[in-house]
């Protein structure tokens, strides 16, 4: 028996019908209070199911991997500012030891600090810096140049108010040899050399120049140290200028 020509249009006919029939049903159902409300329970409790269980276990290792990088940075940040405070300390040292080397006398006074502090970070450095300064220094003190202005000849003839006049209008780099000066001088007594050259150590900021003051006091006070000790000398001075 053959098939009717109109079948297959009967069919999808009937597919519609069913369809729409499904499609009634699902909205009269839903248009129903309680039926809506146990859907929108059931898709509250399935999405809050999909958060604890997936969504945030993954937010939880984006946070836990966050911060892990987060304190790895700043522990390379803190490493990297500790070697650039620790580079730029050394600098400075190093800057420090060439100023004394270069004849100042605060420089050279801050070292002797660094190396009577035996917790100082460069503590060692300052140790073996400063005698190698004393060294460089008494070679300069004893052949050191001329001031072509003002000759030793010269200043071994004056008083000793022009003396200082003199010494305070002279470049740091001639004052060796106006302490020459001083100490072949005729016409200023002992003890006032001896005054000018104690203040000299205490307060002039060449340290060739303390040296030198040093080296002249030296050929009365015997104490036989270097520049590092010449804060003895105006102890040495304080207790015998009467003696003078």
């Amino acid at each position: 028996m053959s098939e009717s020509p109109n079948a297959p249009v009967g069919l999808w006919q009937a597919y519609n019908s069913v369809t729409n029939f499904v499609s009634d049903q699902i909205a009269i159902r839903f248009a129903e209070p309680h039926v809506r409300e146990t859907f929108y329970e059931v898709a509250r409790t399935r999405a809050s199911q999909i958060l604890e269980e997936e969504v945030r276990p993954a937010i939880g290792k984006v946070e836990q991997y966050t911060n892990q990088t987060l304190r790895s940075f700043e522990s390379l940040l803190r490493e990297a500012r500790g070697r650039a405070d620790a580079a730029n300390q050394e600098i400075q040292f190093f800057v420090l030891v060439q100023r004394a080397l270069n004849d100042d006398r605060s420089a050279f006074d801050e070292l002797v600090t660094i190396a009577d502090n035996s917790t100082h970070s460069f503590h060692g450095l300052a140790l073996q810096a400063i005698p190698i300064i004393v060294a460089n220094l008494i070679p300069n003190v004893v052949f050191h140049p001329q001031d072509p202005q003002k000759s030793e000849t010269d200043l071994a003839e004056i008083e000793l108010t022009d003396f200082q006049d003199a010494y305070r209008s002279t470049a740091r780099i001639y004052r060796v040899s106006l302490l020459v000066a001083l100490w072949i001088n005729k016409k200023i007594v002992e003890r006032d050399k001896l005054d000018f050259s104690v203040a000299v150590i205490r307060d002039d900021d060449s340290l060739r120049a303390v040296e030198a003051a040093r080296q002249i006091i030296e050929e009365k006070a015997k104490i036989n140290t270097d520049v590092r000790g010449a804060a003895k000398y105006i102890e040495w001075w304080e207790r015998n200028r009467e003696r003078y």
